[in-house]
């Protein structure tokens, strides 16, 4: 990252300075008008973990919380109950920080590029830190950028043939949502088939066993009935309307509708195999992360921050300023319309089921715009 800043003119410094000020007041101002709760974080992360190093059941969240309840995996509240050592708004501040630094990280990988036009740049960061998904992934302090810096190291560990202790580890952890996690999942499995066949499974299903015990070993010493507390948790939670492609064509079509999310699931899990079979693993991680968001079952709208790392790999994977400006325009479109919904209806999940779809057309369709630059040399990889 320094030596990126170093190869920078000092106009582009300049300017990048410029553009990161007003974009962080932007946000800062943003952040004011929309409630920031960290409703998510503080059930089911804070208060656990809380609860756990106090000696309490750590999934009670209604011993410190009405109208409250905590269903995030016990293996993530083990793995970070040191954070119940601090206070609520110490460790609050703590994860936005870590939030906000691992969404930089994540843009910056996604764009694949040393020195990216400053334009372009600006367009990236714009897209970014204003995608209404972020905000309200940061307003209620939730994990799923957290899954997508996960998602990338196993990528990264994946193409250096680093040992499968480290890929189980990054899994386990990424499990905190476990319905974010298959079609990575997938392409891990598939890679590591290639590369060493049912013994590098069978390291993987151990070392996977290996940190879920390390990481439950916390809630057994500090609270060992912690299994019946996670029962009452998990079965008292709500139902609620998704902006899931299942619950939408279920909704709508009936059976139909079902029968079409299946044949579509399958058609997004035959892709995956291809891409993590014909493409590095960094590049197949980021079109793996937004056709998760397309297919999963069970999704929210914050979850749509999967799809920023396609939408900034493409933009500086086209190399052509046609594609480019088609994506700006069609996600400038969606963003729009995105926002109009959510100040404008009743802002319920299920009223933003299509952006899933409509941004991955509007990314296929400029990868398809960008085959029809003549001359072209260097182009990413697409899934064509």
């Amino acid at each position: 990252m320094f030596l990126w800043w170093q190869k920078r003119t000092r106009l582009e410094q300049g300017l990048i300075v410029l553009v990161s000020t007003l974009l962080v007041g932007v946000i800062v101002v943003m952040c004011s008008i929309l409630p920031l709760s960290s409703w998510d974080f503080r059930n089911n992360l804070w208060g656990p973990a809380h609860l756990l190093v106090t000696g309490r059941s750590p999934y009670r969240i209604d011993q410190l919380f009405d109208g409250s309840n905590s269903v995030w995996l016990p293996t993530t509240i083990g793995a970070l109950s040191p954070l119940g050592l601090l206070s609520l708004g110490q460790a609050t501040t703590l994860w936005g920080v870590a939030a906000f630094v691992t969404y930089g990280v994540i843009l910056f990988v996604s764009m694949q590029t040393d020195k990216p036009a400053l334009l372009w740049l600006a367009v990236a960061l714009l897209m970014a830190f204003l995608f209404p998904s972020y905000l309200s992934h940061v307003g209620l302090g939730q994990f799923s950028i957290f899954s997508i810096l996960l998602a990338f190291l196993i990528a990264e560990l994946l193409d250096r043939r680093a040992p499968v202790w480290g890929l189980a580890l990054c899994l386990v952890l990424m499990c905190t949502k476990p319905q974010l996690v298959p079609l990575v999942g997938i392409g891990v499995l598939g890679v590591l088939y290639q590369r060493g066949g049912l013994r590098a499974w069978a390291a993987l299903v151990t070392w996977s066993g290996v940190f879920t015990a390390l990481f439950l070993m916390p809630l057994f010493l500090r609270f060992p009935d912690w299994i019946e507390g996670m029962v009452w948790a998990f079965t008292r939670n709500a139902v609620w309307l998704q902006p899931s492609s299942l619950h939408s064509l279920s909704t709508s079509l009936g059976t139909v509708g079902i029968i079409l999310w299946a044949a579509l699931t399958l058609f997004t899990l035959a892709v995956t195999v291809w891409q993590w079979r014909h493409m590095p693993a960094r590049d197949a991680v980021v079109w793996s992360l937004a056709l998760t968001v397309l297919v999963t079952p069970y999704v929210w709208s914050y979850d749509f921050v999967l799809l920023i790392p396609l939408l900034i790999y493409t933009l500086f994977g086209v190399r052509w300023w046609l594609p480019r400006s088609v994506l700006t325009l069609g996600y400038a479109v969606v963003w729009g319309y995105f926002v109009y919904l959510r100040v404008a209806s009743t802002n319920s999940d299920e009223v933003f089921w299509w952006i899933p779809g409509i941004c991955l057309v509007l990314i296929l369709l400029c990868w398809g715009l960008n085959r029809l630059r003549p001359e072209q040399t260097d182009v990413a990889p697409s899934i064509a």
